[in-house]
């Protein structure tokens, strides 16, 4: 019985792939030619690095399949090395090659540089991480295969009023000059969590690199709060958790997507008390796909668990692959993209709406110690976009 179940997976979950390569025809003279910009190098090299290896995982996968109708993928990266005004001359680089899809870029920031010269080009782009609400905003050329900011701040926000009784949060907002991701972010949860019926007693600004936050850390303490919610990436969240432990706070903390990386759980302290954030994968939802997936990979790097980059790459990488499969021409795949429902991905079920954006779950998860002493996530809910419900797992 047990070998007809794991049969009965492998079926499921190869299917796409299979539908993807469809029949197995003799391959044409011509690759699909499919260009991604990211960060190779740099300040987000590592999670561009994570990026790309979903990417090229999936890739591989369709191409050892008999690719997209017989035509093997072709991916062109292109390093951005993590600066703004390099993934416009990357966009301008894959265009003049004739190359009219590109996944990318990392940061929102790197996304609304692709932008005008997308439109220009007529270059179709998905990106796979990029969550500010306005980047797929007036340009039929952008999509993602990422939930918004704007969503996400609603289901987090939600979810710290009445799931977890915090009725009065302190907020710390990143204040650089490209600490949008932070602000837009931070905004959107603490309108929500004045519209569920808590209140926000205090905002505090900080810079990222900073050698402390406790000044702000101490603003928000004295206000009273019984939680903080930090928008922010891995290094400055941990770093903060930590120095607000040290300060005595009991209460919880708690953040957005940018907190699930490796380095945040490497970094905390002896104590981190109670944390929960989002997610946009889990390596412990239960799906066919995301079985796979997670096989796929720890074969591939010697048993490592992948993390939420990898699995955007992949499901991103898929999409695309779809999107190339059901169009007359892969010079512009946009139609098929718009008619992207339901696609099961690893990060569980996509669809695109009429505003190009990813219509996909969310995941919340907790800081727990694991058996071997160390920290990392532990997934203690899945909300639905379609009714927002928190529903655990």
């Amino acid at each position: 019985m047990k070998l007809l179940k794991n049969a009965v997976y492998l079926v499921l979950v190869t299917a796409v792939i299979f539908i993807i390569a469809g029949c197995k025809t003799p391959p044409q003279s011509e690759p699909v030619k499919v260009g991604v910009i990211l960060p190779m190098s740099g300040e987000f090299a590592p999670y561009g690095k994570k990026l790309f290896f979903g990417i090229k995982l999936m890739a591989d996968e369709i191409n050892n399949n008999g690719g997209i109708e017989g035509r093997k993928i072709d991916l062109a990266l292109v390093d951005n090395e993590s600066k703004v005004d390099q993934t416009a001359v990357a966009l301008r680089t894959l265009a003049g090659k004739k190359i009219f899809i590109v996944i990318g870029a990392y940061t929102s920031a790197d996304t609304f540089a692709l932008k005008p010269d997308a439109l220009k080009y007529k270059v179709t782009v998905i990106s796979p991480i990029a969550t500010n609400d306005l980047v797929t905003e007036r340009n039929g050329y952008i999509f993602r295969t990422c939930y918004s900011d704007s969503f996400q701040g609603k289901a987090i926000g939600r979810f710290a009023v009445q799931k977890m009784q915090l009725d009065k949060v302190g907020v710390m907002l990143n204040v650089d000059e490209n600490g949008t991701y932070s602000r837009d972010l931070g905004r959107a949860t603490a309108g929500e969590i004045t519209a569920s019926g808590g209140s926000v007693l205090k905002v505090e600004g900080y810079y990222r690199k900073s050698e402390t936050y406790v000044p702000q850390l101490q603003s928000l303490l004295a206000a009273g709060v019984n939680g903080i919610f930090i928008p922010s990436y891995a290094e400055e969240a941990a770093k903060m958790v930590n120095e607000a432990r040290k300060l005595g706070f009991q209460g919880y903390m708690f953040g957005g997507d940018g907190w699930d990386e490796d380095v945040f759980f490497n970094q905390l302290g002896a104590t981190p008390g109670h944390c929960f954030f989002a997610s946009m994968f889990s390596a412990r939802y239960d799906s066919p796909e995301t079985r796979h997936f997670l096989e796929v990979v720890r074969k591939e790097t010697g048993g490592k668990e992948p993390g939420v980059c990898e699995a955007q790459g992949y499901d991103t990488m898929g999409i695309v692959a779809q999107a190339i499969q059901n169009s007359i021409s892969e010079r512009d795949i946009r139609d098929a993209l718009y008619n992207t429902k339901d696609y099961p991905g690893v990060t569980g079920k996509i669809s695109i709406d009429s505003n190009r954006n990813a219509i996909k779950s969310l995941f919340i998860k907790e800081v727990v110690k694991k058996t071997d002493g160390f920290f990392g996530p532990r997934l203690i809910a899945v909300i639905d976009p379609a009714n927002s419900k928190n529903d655990k797992q």
